[in-house]
């Protein structure tokens, strides 16, 4: 109610933001403000998506380096860091343009990745899905990196039944990327995964013991190694 009566009384008539939200704005950027604030901030940012949405361009930066840098993935992707990706999905006219937004929303999107696998089936699904959304809509924006692809297809030995769940999420999020026309390999990009070494997981895994595993493998990673060979 507060941000309603802020928005009708102090409504601009031009597209610069209005000051209370430029103040709000300054609040949620300062390193020194205590998390709790921020996450106070981005609650009813998320609440009132709408009235946020047309300086979507100056909170964008803002909400995704608090995704990055703070806690809030340490365990996976929450229910915060979804909502916080479904408020900027939410804001469809909203595409990076600059070159340091555009890098921004490929760390941003590098980062929901490394968080992708999770015990449950269906929050990897959703995961995936919010990934999905992000790179049909941004694309020609993004320059991502396979980094976290290839931890999900090499997993440590250690994990247990997790390491069925990471190899199948490394395959979910590698389909979506050559989905949407990123190439299998890139050296400009993938210059930290050695391109043997990629190769080489992909068809290793035709050998794995799972058949979701081993089905996922020939269907999303082999044609596509032989295409490029």
């Amino acid at each position: 109610q507060i941000i309603d009566f802020m928005q009708k009384k102090f409504m601009q008539l031009n597209d610069k933001m209005p000051k209370w939200m430029d103040e709000i704005h300054d609040k949620f950027s300062d390193p020194s403000t205590h998390m709790n604030i921020k996450l106070f901030i981005a609650k009813i940012v998320i609440n009132k998506a709408d009235v946020f949405a047309p300086f979507a361009s100056t909170w964008f930066p803002s909400l995704a380096s608090f995704v990055i840098n703070s806690s809030l993935s340490s365990n996976g992707i929450n229910y915060f860091v979804r909502d916080i990706c479904i408020l900027i999905l939410s804001w469809d006219s909203y595409t990076p343009s600059s070159q340091e937004d555009k890098r921004l929303a490929s760390r941003f999107l590098e980062h929901l990745m490394k968080y992708t696998a999770y015990s449950k089936k269906s929050i990897v699904s959703s995961n995936v899905q919010i990934i999905k959304l992000f790179i049909e809509r941004w694309k020609d924006s993004l320059t991502l990196s396979k980094k976290h692809i290839l931890e999900f297809l090499c997993p440590p030995n250690d994990i247990g039944k997790m390491s069925v769940i990471h190899k199948t999420t490394g395959l979910q999020l590698l389909s979506t990327l050559l989905t949407n026309n990123f190439p299998l390999y890139n050296p400009l990009t993938d210059a930290a995964v050695p391109k043997i070494k990629f190769y080489d997981s992909l068809l290793n895994l035709l050998n794995d013991s799972s058949s979701r595993v081993y089905g996922s493998a020939a269907e999303v990673g082999c044609v596509n190694i032989f295409n490029n060979v």
